[in-house]
């Protein structure tokens, strides 16, 4: 095969040893980093993405979770990893039934994540956006996490933003509104 003009010849210092097994073409690369068919802005953009997740995998693929989900699923550490880095985690409810403005009322969020949703945080603020309280919410079984109030809110209706991180450190967020049942005991 010959080379082109302006073309790298291929070399150990371009590719190193550790990336080959993965077999890099560019449409791999580009369905892995867009798996929805979206178009890439920049090439270089994408190859730089690909890097980056290869980094993470490579450090990453020795870690006990990766190494027991890839055997679960069939496929290597280092390729589950990769997968990871380019899949945030993602928040898919917030259910505020249990939740009226008082201490002790309980939130629960259901997050998925490729391998693991490593934490769940909570924001809620009243209608100006100002704090009523916010804490890490308590991850009781599968996808579901639960945070409990501690503060009483005398706003007539919240904003509860829940953000999930992952293992690779990908954020995702979702916000969900609520006026607030007020009876006469808090």
């Amino acid at each position: 095969m010959s080379k082109g003009q302006g073309e790298a010849e291929y070399t150990d210092e371009l590719y190193p040893e550790h990336f080959l097994p993965l077999e890099v073409a560019p449409d791999k690369i580009h369905r892995l980093i867009h798996p929805n068919g979206a178009s890439c802005e920049a090439d270089s953009l994408c190859w730089e993405c690909f890097q980056d997740a290869l980094a993470y995998a490579e450090s990453a693929q020795r870690e006990p979770v990766y190494v027991e989900a890839a055997t679960r699923l069939g496929m290597s550490p280092l390729e589950l990893a990769a997968r990871d880095f380019f899949t945030p985690p993602e928040i898919t409810r917030i259910d505020l039934s249990g939740y009226n403005g008082r201490k002790g009322d309980s939130i629960e969020i259901t997050a998925f994540d490729t391998v693991k949703v490593c934490g769940v945080g909570v924001l809620i603020i009243d209608e100006q956006c100002k704090l009523i309280e916010l804490g890490q919410a308590v991850h009781v079984q599968g996808n579901t996490w639960v945070y409990q109030a501690v503060k009483y809110s005398q706003s007539p209706s919240v904003i509860v933003i829940a953000d999930a991180q992952d293992l690779p450190g990908h954020l995702s967020e979702k916000r969900s509104r609520k006026k607030l049942k007020r009876g006469r005991y808090r």
